[in-house]
């Protein structure tokens, strides 16, 4: 079924997620894409903003972010964004597209707060971060949780992210690759992967390879936290 659950806001003062019709009855599970930010002014804050951007594009909008992720799922656009859900982690719109975000843009406490607050609420099996940027400092625990409690490195797993950087140490580059997991209000755990971002140069050059690894990320099966463990 094409469509939009109604909008629930979780929190009046930024745009909240999309949420579609379907979330949850894709053979995949519950998935939660999260974007870097909106742009084009104050009316991108309201909470209704990504619902609705959601909803144009339902309703055959064209927009090339939403389309590569449609397309390296093999899936057809307007179906697949009946099946997830989907936010902007950065709760202030940019001035405009393209605009560079620097690194501590990504770690206000209320962006990080509402993440949690996403995985609390909305239970996914999966996470899949489009910006390596953003997958570099994705918060690693609830800002009120104790160490270790809500990031749980998968080392057995092989499952690394598609993309590197040149800066990094051997050793820094395997840590920053890992897919780790969120442990779930409920007593479960979600996966949490990334992926350059669709508008970046090199997507477009790696686009196969990208597709292949978020079919074993969308597939993978084993490893997750003990349940009780910290």
């Amino acid at each position: 079924m094409i469509g939009l659950r109604e909008l629930v806001v979780f929190d009046p003062t930024r745009s909240n997620p999309a949420v579609r019709i379907s979330y949850g009855q894709a053979n995949f599970g519950k998935l939660l894409v999260i974007g870097e930010s909106h742009y084009g002014g104050e009316e991108w804050a309201r909470p209704d903003a990504t619902h609705n951007r959601i909803k144009a594009v339902l309703n055959g909008k064209n927009a090339a972010y939403f389309t590569k992720i449609a397309h390296i799922f093999q899936a057809e656009t307007r179906e697949f964004y009946s099946r997830i859900a989907f936010y902007n982690f950065i709760a202030a719109p940019l001035d405009r597209a393209r605009q560079r975000i620097s690194i501590d843009d990504f770690k206000l406490d209320a962006d990080q707060r509402f993440l949690f607050s996403m995985v609390e609420n909305l239970l996914p099996d999966r996470i899949l971060v489009t910006s390596e940027r953003l997958w570099r400092v994705l918060p690693a625990r609830h800002p009120d949780a104790a160490e270790g409690i809500w990031r749980v490195s998968d080392d057995s797993s092989d499952l690394f992210v598609p993309f590197t950087s040149p800066d990094e140490s051997e050793e820094e580059k395997r840590k920053s690759k890992e897919c780790f997991w969120y442990r779930r209000a409920d007593g479960g755990q979600c996966l949490v992967g990334a992926i350059t971002h669709p508008s970046a140069g090199k997507f477009n050059g790696a686009r196969n390879e990208i597709a292949e690894w978020v079919r074993r990320f969308m597939t993978y099966k084993e490893g997750g936290p003990e349940r009780g463990t910290v």
